[in-house]
């Protein structure tokens, strides 16, 4: 079990600040999709947040360096529940993981199940400022290859692919039905 979720934006700006909630995935007290968000943190650096569907503990991950505002940025949380970890990439660059917490917790999170993009919510909430593109969520284990294909196919189609690692292998050309992951 787990998930992921992708997120092509851009900040309108990288001040010093509270979170910015970019996508919120809420799965309530009883439900079996684990929670995934992705937010720009303090001088836009990315942030994710996650958690095992039955435990309120609430691994987090943040990166080291902060991205210009007018960047068109692709940050993924994947949420890996059997191997216990959250881990986050920026750009097609895992740029840390957390371990998630033990399972058998009762669960915190409390809201109905929903996915909110630029806003969790909460009263008093300072809602994500700038532009997103698009969202890719899924709900179960995705593979190495999966995640890399997907940030290809986002970065071409985003036009950003000069961005991704020179050793990703979707930098220099977008995948198709011809190297898809088995």
């Amino acid at each position: 079990a787990g998930g992921a979720v992708l997120v092509v934006r851009r900040a309108a700006s990288a001040a010093a600040g509270t979170s910015r909630p970019v996508a919120f995935l809420s799965t309530g007290a009883s439900a079996g999709v684990p929670r995934i968000s992705l937010a720009t943190g303090t001088l836009g650096k990315a942030v994710v947040q996650g958690r095992r569907p039955d435990s309120g503990a609430l691994a987090t991950v943040t990166s080291s360096t902060s991205v210009a505002a007018t960047a068109v940025q692709l940050q993924a949380a994947v949420l890996d529940v059997a191997g216990g970890k959250l881990h986050e990439y920026v750009n097609g660059l895992k740029v840390g993981q957390a371990s998630l917490g033990t399972s058998g917790v009762t669960s915190s999170v409390g809201a109905s199940k929903a996915l909110r993009i630029g806003s969790t919510g909460a009263a008093g909430e300072k809602p994500f400022g700038g532009d997103i593109a698009e969202v890719i969520v899924l709900n179960g284990p995705l593979t190495e290859c999966q995640r890399k294909m997907l940030e290809g196919y986002l970065a071409h189609r985003w036009g950003f692919a000069s961005s991704l690692p020179a050793s990703h292998p979707y930098r220099t050309a977008a995948p198709d039905t011809s190297n898809a992951c088995e």
